[in-house]
């Protein structure tokens, strides 16, 4: 168990069709609020804005989906 940091704020049309499993119920930092520790709620993660995010005790595995492709 590590750390997973996503950043995602350029060439968002690509991001917004990511959708990223592994990381529920964990908690993070969101560096875009001072560093606020959150619990990540719901499914898997989408992207509808910019983020900067770091889960703290991340599997070592996780799933990255384009969804664009499926």
């Amino acid at each position: 168990m590590g750390y997973f940091k996503i950043g995602l704020c350029t060439t968002w049309d690509i991001f917004s069709e990511v959708q990223v499993e592994g990381l529920e119920t964990l908690d993070y930092l969101d560096n875009l609020q001072k560093k606020k520790r959150f619990i990540e709620q719901g499914n898997a993660l989408t992207f509808e804005s910019e983020v900067d995010k770091m889960y703290l005790n991340s599997p070592t595995k996780i799933v990255i989906i384009d969804r664009k492709k499926k």
